[in-house]
């Protein structure tokens, strides 16, 4: 998370996508945000840290996982069709405008 001792990963494994947030001493402490089938392309944290954006690629979704103060998902769907399709115009998650 911004501005915090925390540390942002995705690791895949057997086609399996993982948003973890480490923390604590040495990073040991591993909280499980989100998970799904295929690729996430990008994460951003909200400017206020209460919302990870997460580019789930595979399924033409952003993510949008509401970590704190309770957890809350909501999903927009057809991203390629909003900022158009091909390789030649793939979007990459940058990072968040506006609080």
């Amino acid at each position: 998370m911004p501005h915090s001792r925390g540390l942002t990963l995705v690791t895949s494994v057997n086609g399996r996508s993982t948003v973890s947030v480490y923390s604590g001493p040495q990073y040991a402490r591993r909280r499980v945000i989100f998970s799904g089938i295929g690729v996430f392309a990008g994460l951003a944290w909200s400017p206020d840290r209460r919302w990870l954006l997460v580019d789930w690629t595979t399924a033409d979704q952003w993510v949008f996982i509401r970590v704190i103060p309770s957890p809350r998902v909501r999903t927009v769907s057809n991203i390629s069709q909003t900022f158009g399709t091909g390789p030649e115009s793939r979007f990459a998650v940058a990072g968040w405008c506006c609080p």
